[in-house]
């Protein structure tokens, strides 16, 4: 399908807008691997001219479920794919889906992801945060169901800006 208009128009705000706030754009790069750093972390990325490394003061981790790759299921469970975070999700692979395709409560299955604290920022196995300026946002996030609530869009846009907003906060102390 082609692009839809307001993606296009958000896509030219941001070009024009991040280099004036000292940003880089790097499209359609797929970041292979973070390292979490005292400071932030460090981001390598590969692209058509070879190895890309950037360096953070934060970073948000939006990598979306399964079909982009921030989510993967095998027969153990549901991991992410980045930095392994541990991921809220049904007790057995049996309590994944229901027997009813159409099931009105939908299926536990796609509320799975990352749990955050009131700062957006990913929660490890104790409940601490695994980075004081690591952030997370949109569908990676668990607890809901965006496929069955049609708002997908809305939890992407309204998490990074929380998300966003507090890491400004962090990050200027």
């Amino acid at each position: 399908m082609p692009p839809a208009v307001p993606g296009i128009r958000l896509r030219e705000m941001f070009e024009q807008t991040f280099p004036a706030k000292g940003l880089t754009l790097v499209p359609q790069q797929k970041v292979e691997r973070l390292e979490l750093t005292e400071g932030g972390a460090t981001l390598h990325l590969k692209d058509s001219y070879g190895d890309v490394v950037i360096e953070t003061d934060a970073t948000i981790l939006a990598t979306g479920r399964f079909l982009s790759g921030g989510l993967q299921a095998d027969r153990q469970g549901v991991h992410e794919t980045l930095l392994n975070i541990p991921v809220r999700q049904p007790a057995s692979r049996a309590e994944w889906y229901r027997s009813d395709y159409f099931d009105p409560q939908g299926h536990q299955i796609n509320r799975s992801g990352i749990e955050v604290d009131g700062h957006f920022r990913p929660l490890s196995a104790d409940g601490a945060p695994i980075h004081e300026r690591l952030f997370a946002a949109g569908i990676l996030l668990a607890h809901q169901d965006w496929i069955r609530q049609r708002c997908g869009a809305g939890v992407a846009i309204a998490s990074a800006y929380k998300a966003v907003e507090a890491a400004s906060k962090i990050v200027s102390g």
